[in-house]
This record gives C-alpha cells, sequence and structure tokens, in this order.
C-alpha cells in the first residue's frame, strides 16, 4: 500500500511542492497548528467556478484554479476584516424587506 511507498512518495512530494515559507518556520507554524480550535475554522472545497478543466493527461484530470472567482468566493465567506467567517453568508435583506440567500460566486 502507500504506506510501504511513503518514502517514494514523499520524494516525489518533494519534488513537486514548491513553497516560499522558510523550513526553519515550520516548527512554529506546527506548533501554531495545534492551538487552531476546528469548531472554529472555515472549510470550503474550490468547485466550478472557481476551479476549471484543464484538461487530461495520462495520470489523470487536471484542475486549473480561476483567481477571479477565488477572490470573489473570498469576500463572501471571509467578509470585511474582523468579522468572523461563516458559510453559508447569513441572508441579506432586499430593498423590499424579503430575505435573499446570496449564492457563491
Amino acid at each position: 500500500g502507500a504506506l510501504l511507498n511513503l518514502p517514494r512518495l514523499m520524494s516525489a512530494a518533494g519534488a513537486t511542492i514548491r513553497t516560499d515559507l522558510p523550513p526553519e518556520l515550520l516548527p512554529q507554524l506546527a506548533t501554531l497548528a495545534t492551538q487552531i480550535d476546528g469548531k472554529k475554522t472555515v472549510k470550503l472545497v474550490l468547485t466550478s467556478p472557481q476551479i476549471k478543466s484543464g484538461g487530461t493527461t495520462k495520470y489523470g484530470s487536471v484542475f486549473l484554479p480561476v483567481p477571479s472567482r477565488i477572490a470573489q468566493l473570498t469576500k463572501v465567506v471571509f467578509g470585511p476584516p474582523g468579522a468572523d467567517p461563516s458559510w453559508p453568508p447569513a441572508p441579506k435583506a432586499s430593498p423590499s424587506g424579503a430575505s435573499a440567500s446570496p449564492t457563491a460566486p
């Protein structure tokens, strides 16, 4: 299984994943991650229209991000600075006083 191939898997991941995060910050980041209350996190899976098909290869499907759509969704989910993120967002009152639930961009 995958566990038996873990060294190869880690080597492959290391060869394909890039970050500008200095390795010396990883212990601090790991410590910070343990302090995050999972009940107070907002998780969001990007689907269409935040990503689009980039075709297929012999390895499988390729998906490409659509940065403008991701930025729109980020504003909806995270709101203004200092606001508590939530999904789905609270319904907004329409000018007629009726309540309307926004849809994801």
